[in-house]
């Protein structure tokens, strides 16, 4: 499974999120990794590196940090994934204009984290692999059944040109939610 992180400038939310899933997701069978990540921004600053903010704080909870360097979402980057985990509503009305056939595939990263604690036991698939290749669809069919909060609350705040609590903020938004979805595949 192909999954893509989208933010802003692809400078510090989304290179954060994509490399703390990949750190946290667990490994399919002989070490191969459950899905891929990358990432990407709507209005990208392309070709620069994840702010050094953002990787201190990878690092700070113990995940190596990889080269990264932006890129801007296209359509044909929206062809080749899967599911779409983006960190602001504006970011997922962008995929979805862009591709009318991510509507059931893109979600803001905590708002599917919220949806999936309501995904009855019942419906899930006791494999990994399965239960992620399900996860959109599980996710997009608890949409009606969950009441949802101001949807402002399903966004990471961006901390691009801010301070240090900035930066904070955005990490203690991702990481529960980074957490609840590996908690999801891993139940």
């Amino acid at each position: 499974m192909r999954i893509l992180v989208v933010c802003t400038g692809n400078i510090c939310r989304s290179p954060f999120a994509e490399q703390l899933l990949r750190h946290r997701f667990p490994p399919l069978g002989s070490q191969r990794p459950l899905a891929e990540f990358s990432s990407a921004g709507t209005h990208s600053a392309s070709g620069q590196d994840m702010s050094p903010e953002a990787a201190s704080r990878l690092q700070a909870l113990g995940v190596p940090v990889t080269p990264h360097k932006a890129r801007q979402l296209t359509s044909q980057l929206l062809a080749d994934t899967d599911l779409v985990l983006c960190m602001a509503r504006e970011h997922r009305h962008w995929v979805v204009e862009h591709s009318p056939g991510h509507l059931r595939r893109a979600f803001t990263l905590r708002e599917i984290a919220t949806l999936l604690e309501h995904a009855p036991d019942v419906a899930l698939p006791r494999d990994p692999a399965d239960r992620l290749l399900r996860l959109s669809a599980l996710a997009a069919a608890a949409r009606p059944a969950v009441r949802m909060r101001d949807p402002r609350t399903y966004e990471v705040a961006d901390p691009f040109g801010r301070d240090d609590r900035a930066f904070d903020l955005m990490s203690d938004e991702i990481v529960p939610a980074v957490d609840s979805l590996v908690s999801f595949l891993t139940r």
